[in-house]
């Protein structure tokens, strides 16, 4: 049986990214609700990307990089299936949103996502839909 969120990537599959929540499902954050986020991405060219995003309330004990948001986000992994590094996530620290993180994922991994979707069942090691 298909879930809502599969249905409605069988509308649109090539525009919404699909995350696994595999983290604490209570952020605080009004659109991302899970604080740990992973998936498998594939890019304009063709190239599959696993990319793992965390981010939480911003706190006067955050580091230094996310104190300007209210709710930090960061790229804690971003290789290619072979465990190889695909980019360099160092300085990557947004505001923990939807837009924020498609619009990083866009830029940085040369995607073109317009939204995207959380779900705490996906297993997305074991259901990689590129």
């Amino acid at each position: 049986m298909e879930t809502a969120i599969q249905e409605k990537l069988a509308l649109e599959p090539q525009n919404i990214l699909m995350f696994e929540g595999a983290g604490y499902p209570d952020t605080g954050s009004p659109d991302i609700k899970n604080c740990r986020i992973r998936t498998f991405v594939t890019n304009n060219e063709g190239v599959k990307i696993f990319v793992e995003i965390n981010g939480h309330k911003t706190t006067p004990y955050s580091p230094e990089p996310l104190k300007c948001f209210e709710f930090g986000g960061w790229v804690q992994c971003c290789e290619l299936p072979d465990g190889s590094s695909y980019c360099n996530p160092t300085n990557a620290f947004f505001e923990y949103n939807k837009k924020s993180v498609v619009d990083w994922i866009n830029k940085n991994l040369n995607c073109s996502y317009t939204d995207m979707t959380v779900d705490e069942n996906l297993n997305i090691l074991n259901e990689i839909r590129c």
